[in-house]
């Protein structure tokens, strides 16, 4: 069973290459493991399709903004739940050392 070649780039608006399965990862000459795993390398990204030029629809920008946003709510959700978490931990940890 062979896989159909894509005829665009399946992700137009972010153009994520790196994590594509049809993404190619470019390092600078000389870049080592070390570069790459600790430093934090710069690279270069490419479709080996050569798709990443494709242009996105007026509907798949729609589409990334909603889900941006719904990404978006979700984030500062779990970012006021951890804060309200913190709060009560401080609470209950100045109980306990007036209490002692």
């Amino acid at each position: 069973m062979t896989e159909e070649r894509p005829t665009r780039c399946i992700d137009p608006v972010m153009k994520y290459c790196q994590m594509c399965k049809y993404g190619l990862v470019i390092y600078p000459e000389g870049t080592t493991k070390e570069d790459v795993l600790y430093e934090g390398a710069c690279f270069d990204t490419q479709c080996m399709y050569n798709l990443e030029d494709t242009i996105p629809t007026r509907k798949e920008i729609r589409e990334f903004n909603k889900e941006w946003k719904a990404h978006d709510k979700q984030q500062k959700k779990l970012e006021r739940a951890e804060k309200q978490k913190a709060r009560r931990l401080e609470k209950s940890r100045k109980r306990r050392r007036t209490s002692d």
